[in-house]
Formats: C-alpha cells, structure tokens, sequence
C-alpha cells in the first residue's frame, strides 16, 4: 500500500497531530507524572498511530481497527488519569488534547463500523430447515 495514501486520512493526520502535540505537553508534566504517565500516554498514542497504518493492509484490517478502538479507549483512560492527577499545567491543555482523543475514537468506531458493515453475511444455507 501507498504511504502516501493512509497519510491523507483524516485520521492518520488526527493521530499524527496528536503525538506531536502530547509530546510538547507531556515535557510541561511535573517531574513525577512526566516520567510515567507521560511515557504512557506517549506510547500509547504511537501505538495508535502505527496501527491505523497497519489498518491498511486488507486481511489485517477487520482486528486492527478493532483493536485500535481499544488503543483509542485507553489513551481516553490514561487522559482521564492525568487530569485527575493534575498532570497537565491546565485544564484547557487537558482539554485541548482530549478534544483529539474524542476525534479519534469517533473516527475508529466510525471506521469499524463501517467494516462491520461492508462484512459479506455467512451462508445460511446450511440452517435452514428440511420440511
């Protein structure tokens, strides 16, 4: 597959926005929470990141968007942490960054969705009753 081609997807662009961003607010943490917290929440959003471009590979396709909803519902657990934790120097910097979060996880729902969809329904035929 095209590099070129999953780099202009609205979420690849989203996902990548975002590891740029947390990387410049995870620098701002508090000692304690940046070496920590901060290296998860960075893990996490490159995991993220490279599972949407291994997405693009069509038989992996179906387990990696499923399991890049349960990446993206982490990342959202690990946020929630660093809020409660007062990690981030503000809460509009908290939210600035959850914002994206959000967007990702609607793109991945929305994707798998999508494939769920287009998903080919099993043969019946061999359910059915004779008479």
């Amino acid at each position: 597959m095209d590099k070129s081609y999953y780099e202009s997807l609205p979420i690849y662009r989203t996902a990548i926005d975002l590891v740029v961003k947390l990387d410049l607010v995870v620098r701002g943490f508090p000692q304690y929470h940046r070496y920590v917290l901060g290296t998860q929440l960075r893990n996490q959003a490159l995991s993220v990141l490279i599972l949407i471009s291994e997405a693009m590979r069509p038989e992996e396709r179906v387990q990696k968007v499923t399991r890049l909803c349960e990446e993206v519902e982490t990342m959202r657990l690990l946020m929630n942490v660093g809020k409660e934790v007062k990690a981030f120097s503000s809460f509009n910097e908290f939210m600035l960054i959850m914002k994206q979060v959000i967007d990702l996880t609607r793109q991945a729902v929305g994707w798998r969705k999508k494939l769920k969809m287009s998903k080919p329904e099993p043969s019946s035929a061999g359910l059915q009753k004779s008479v």
